[in-house]
């Protein structure tokens, strides 16, 4: 065999040993409503062992708590003290929202519902700005 061709096959082994290991280090991102999704800034993160979720921005100081109730399969509605309740389907991972007459496009990231140290302290002086 040539030196071209050990080189070529050689080559062609270590990519494919490099692509398997990425798609098998990839998580899989369940179906399941529970998590954290993204927009631009914005996370949302749905909490599964209660009701509860998250809207964050840390760039634009936002940080919301709201309620979701499951209407129906992959349908959910979401209430909050500082947005308008609305109802969203949860299609291929992602939901739209409107938050400040912006339709937001959220998609999921993770499996896991990501929060901050002190997350409720953030949400509660943020509503008593936006009383202000």
């Amino acid at each position: 065999m040539s030196n071209k061709r050990r080189i070529v096959i050689i080559l062609v082994i270590v990519i494919c040993i490099f692509l398997i290991k990425k798609i098998i280090d990839t998580p899989v991102l369940a179906g399941s409503f529970y998590g954290t999704y993204a927009y631009e800034g914005y996370t949302v993160s749905i909490l599964e062992d209660c009701d509860d979720f998250y809207i964050m921005n840390q760039i634009s100081d936002v940080y919301m708590k709201g309620k979701y109730e499951k209407k129906s399969e992959n349908v959910y509605y979401l209430s909050g003290n500082s947005f308008q309740g609305q109802q969203i389907t949860l299609k291929n991972r992602e939901f739209h929202f409107i938050f400040e007459e912006e339709e937001m496009t959220f998609k999921k990231i993770s499996n896991s519902a990501f929060l901050i140290e002190g997350v409720d302290e953030l949400v509660e002086r943020y509503q008593q700005e936006k009383k202000v």
